[in-house]
This record gives C-alpha cells, sequence and structure tokens, in this order.
C-alpha cells in the first residue's frame, strides 16, 4: 500500500514495534495516577517518553534509521503534534 521498498518497511515495522520503548524505565506513577496528582518531573516524563526510548535505541547502531522514526512519531501530516521532540530538548 506504501509502496515502500522492502528494507524501509521493515524499518518502519520494527519502529512501530519499539517506538513505546522508553516507557521501560517510567515511574509506576505514570501509570498508576491522574495527570493532575503526577509531580512535575513525572508530568514531563509523560509528555514526551520518545526522548527515553531514542536515548535506548541510539545504544545500538544498527537502528539508527529506526531510532529516527521513533524521534519523529508524534509527528503530524499536518503539521500539529510534536515534532522532533529529540532535538528540541538538546537544545534546551
Amino acid at each position: 500500500m506504501l509502496d515502500l521498498p522492502t528494507l524501509q518497511l521493515w524499518r518502519l515495522r520494527l519502529a512501530g514495534l519499539l517506538f513505546r520503548v522508553g516507557l521501560v524505565s517510567a515511574p509506576k506513577e505514570v501509570f498508576t495516577h491522574t495527570p493532575d496528582e503526577l509531580d512535575d518531573a513525572t508530568l514531563s516524563f509523560w509528555q514526551s517518553p520518545s526522548v527515553l526510548g531514542v536515548q535506548l535505541l541510539t545504544a545500538m547502531g544498527e537502528l539508527v534509521p529506526v531510532t529516527q522514526i521513533v524521534a519523529h512519531h508524534l509527528e503530524y501530516w499536518d503539521g500539529s503534534g510534536k515534532p522532533d521532540v529529540v532535538s528540541k530538548r538538546k537544545k534546551s
């Protein structure tokens, strides 16, 4: 349907499986409390969990193309969303 080469389809599928890998290191409160009950540090983690996912995947050099997909997974076609939260975090 996307008419992509096999390698790109494989990378896209793998990114779809790994895009939430950063939640592995999430504090328990992220899953058990409402957003109003979270402290500032936990809330900021929840707002950009892909940052940790990208950091974990960066350790594996062969996954660089997949890591780039994960870093951008919150972007939307209409320009809304959170584009490239990882690069923005490094700048600030």
